[in-house]
């Protein structure tokens, strides 16, 4: 087996399809092109993953997994490719949050969208044998970082904050609401976010290409507000 799949050492991008039409797509090349270079992929399968990306045009609606596999490295002599997994797109139900630890500041390679996501899946695990949907991810200095598969939004005195990208991932449905509210005129805020905040917080929200944006229904027992979450579920198809 080709062993960069068996650590871990792959990208991958998650494109939501609307009736053919692969949504935010150009976010999506640019953040593989990115990783891409900064993983040292050869130009050669740089071009081949763009070019996978771009096939699926046209696919059926839901949402596309495309796992780019390196070729040949230190590790062994094998071919390049691209993988290609589909699942239909779901209403998922409000989640229930807690606080796990896990999130690292300084770890920018969660930064990119590897295929390595052992620190998300052991939050997740985690949340839930606490009794929990997911979980908020902190770290040792009590900052918030993100869900185990979600970027965050934060209302709090109403208005909203997002934590910045310091080791985590930049999802392209986060830039597409920072963006289209910028545009909007609607302010905001990205910044280091302490984990004390998250007590002032009347509503979080989650975002990523599989949920768009989703208000959670509470954080530990605190029952939160559903607000603003459709509000940047709009800003995430504008």
């Amino acid at each position: 087996m080709n062993q960069s799949l068996l650590f871990g050492d792959n990208l991958f991008e998650t494109v939501r399809i609307v009736s053919g039409q692969p949504q935010r797509l150009q976010r999506h090349i640019a953040r593989f092109t990115e990783s891409a270079a900064v993983l040292g992929y050869p130009s050669s399968e740089i071009e081949s993953g763009v070019k996978g990306l771009h096939s699926l045009e046209g696919r059926e609606d839901g949402l596309w997994r495309a796992t780019f596999v390196r070729s040949s490295d230190i590790f062994g002599d094998w071919e390049s490719q691209v993988l290609f997994h589909h699942r239909p797109s779901t209403t998922r139900p409000r989640p229930r949050l807690t606080c796990i630890s896990g999130y690292v500041p300084e770890d920018r390679t969660a930064e990119l969208k590897t295929t390595s996501y052992l620190r998300s899946m052991m939050a997740r695990r985690s949340a839930v044998a606490a009794g929990f949907d997911d979980g908020l991810m902190v770290s040792r200095g009590q900052t918030l970082g993100e869900s185990s598969m979600a970027n965050v939004f934060l209302v709090i005195n109403d208005g909203l904050v997002t934590p910045a990208i310091e080791g985590i991932l930049p999802g392209t449905t986060r830039a597409a609401i920072l963006e289209n509210a910028r545009l909007g005129g609607l302010h905001i805020d990205v910044r280091t976010v302490h984990q004390q905040e998250l007590s002032d917080a009347s509503e979080i929200i989650l975002t990523s290409a599989g949920i768009l944006a989703v208000s959670a229904l509470s954080l530990d027992d605190r029952v939160l507000d559903q607000h603003w979450g459709p509000v940047l579920g709009e800003l995430a198809c504008a």
